[in-house]
């Protein structure tokens, strides 16, 4: 793979509902799509994707990385940019195991009888799963 200092740099910027999380000047970014990892560079084919759950990674020029950990959302990727807008970002240090496993017992206890609320508890579930796992990578717990 190509040197950080060797790649094409591009514009990135994470969105909540609460406003800019982070933006800059980027080599790469991994986010989560709701099928799977995906990974962008400059001059990425345009495209939409859900966000799933899960750690970001950006890739700045200098070769440093910095992570979150989002859940939800859509991305945007053209023009040589990346947005992700998502409905939850949290940085790594925030991440809170006994947090994340609440939320995935009461995401347990949600309503699944019709086919959408079952979808949506899943959701939820899954999500928090990744957020404690986040949390528990994040304070060495493995």
């Amino acid at each position: 793979m190509a040197r950080p200092e060797d790649r094409k740099p591009f514009e990135c910027e994470i969105l909540t509902p609460e406003g800019c999380f982070w933006r800059g000047t980027v080599v790469g970014v991994v986010f989560p799509a709701s099928d799977g990892q995906m990974g962008i560079w400059a001059g990425h084919a345009p495209l939409a994707a859900l966000v799933g759950a899960g750690p970001v990674v950006v890739e700045e020029p200098t070769g440093q990385t910095a992570t979150c950990f989002v859940a939800g959302g859509f991305a945007r990727v053209g023009g040589n940019k990346c947005t992700l807008l998502v409905e939850e970002c949290t940085p790594p240090e925030q991440l809170d195991a006994d947090l994340a496993l609440e939320e995935f017992h009461k995401a347990k206890a949600a309503p699944g009888a019709t086919p959408d609320q079952a979808a949506r508890r899943e959701w939820l579930m899954t999500a928090a799963r990744r957020k404690l796992h986040a949390a528990r990578a994040s304070a060495g717990q493995g």
